[in-house]
């Protein structure tokens, strides 16, 4: 086990989660996936609801809702930006296309208050994050995810780098070298920038959602396949703070069909959040 993986000790997440051989579909893999480090940002926003409703009508599924004051419900969308320096399987970076959805008709309501707003269906257990799009830099991430958990995953070619005062510059091409997502924005962190999250809590969560959200270990992702809806929950372990900050950056959206419908619904990125080092179990399929 890698050191980093220490730090949980005996009894901790991946004692309780070892990894084991499991055959799916005449392959063998070592499962669940144990992720030791990884650098997530997560840019959340909003969308137009009717066209994201129709998008999803298909599925069965109902888009998570922001009412705003004086205007129309609007959707909520996250582009996911993770670098997994360490797992079982070897270091991946990933990008995933997700929208909000309620997974029963008491979900919500949720109020769009503040920058933090689009959080609020994020870590309300009666919504989920389907994922609809994703690509991944190495084969046998892509592999596991499609053939153990049903992921839509793509081949891609993911840039992360730093750039002036913090920032990060991201850039994710398709195997056709066409350009996915071109992210270039600030990062924020220190006891300033987590006093300004803090007190922005309240006032754009509510306090039940922001107890959720920081107290939350589980996160519920949906995958659209080609044979069936398929609903996982992972077991997360964060360590340190998530840091949260409003979006300042700018966003640039392929030519290809997860950009182009966050294009045509819209998307406007309010929030971010980062977990510099997140450590995780992917439970196999039951």
């Amino acid at each position: 086990m890698p050191p980093a993986s220490r730090a949980f000790g005996p009894l901790g997440l991946f004692a309780a989660h070892p990894v084991r051989p499991l055959d799916i579909d005449g392959a063998s893999f070592g499962l669940p996936l144990h992720v030791y480090a990884c650098d997530m940002h997560i840019l959340s926003g909003t969308v137009a609801l009717e066209p994201l409703a129709r998008l999803l009508e298909p599925e069965g599924l109902r888009p998570a809702a922001l009412a705003r004051p004086g205007g129309p419900p609007v959707g909520v969308a996250q582009v996911w930006l993770n670098d997994y320096g360490a797992t079982s399987i070897g270091p991946y970076r990933e990008l995933m296309i997700s929208f909000s959805v309620a997974m029963g008709p008491a979900a919500g309501p949720h109020r769009d208050r503040n920058f933090l707003s689009p959080l609020g269906p994020f870590a309300d257990p009666r919504c989920a994050v389907l994922v609809r799009w994703l690509y991944l830099d190495q084969p046998l991430a892509i592999d596991v995810g499609r053939r153990v958990w049903g992921f839509p995953k793509e081949p891609g070619r993911l840039v992360f780098a730093a750039g002036p005062g913090g920032r990060l510059r991201h850039e994710t091409r398709d195997r056709d070298d066409r350009l996915v997502v071109r992210a270039d924005f600030a990062r924020a962190a220190g006891p300033a920038a987590t006093l300004r999250t803090l007190a922005a809590m309240l006032p754009g969560l509510g306090p039940a959602i922001t107890v959720r959200l920081l107290g939350q270990r589980t996160h519920a992702a949906l995958a659209i396949t080609p044979r069936a809806l398929k609903q996982t929950r992972a077991p997360i372990r964060f360590q340190g703070w998530a840091d949260c900050f409003p979006w300042r950056g700018a966003l640039e959206l392929g030519d290809v069909p997860g950009p182009l419908a966050l294009r045509d619904l819209g998307f406007a990125p309010r929030v971010v959040q980062r977990m510099p080092a997140v450590r995780f179990v992917m439970l196999a399929p039951e």
